[in-house]
């Protein structure tokens, strides 16, 4: 949980560095970490629903399907 925190804030300072400098080469490498960012949320919040339901014995969200 704190390495994907770190990770987070390391990506979110990114971003924010690169949408500062106004370049545009910088803002397109911006958008796509930006999106990666959003992958990843995606993602860990999926694993995280999965344990959690593991733990619980509950059904997994999406029927354990990963997110799209």
């Amino acid at each position: 949980l704190n390495d994907h925190r770190e990770r987070e804030k390391r990506l979110i300072n990114e971003i924010e560095k690169l949408r500062a400098s106004g370049g545009s080469n910088d803002a397109d490498r911006a958008d796509i970490i930006r999106d990666q960012l959003l992958t990843e949320k995606i993602q860990f919040q999926y694993l995280t629903e999965l344990y959690a339901s593991n733990e619980t014995n509950a059904p997994p969200v999406n029927n354990g399907e990963p997110p799209l």
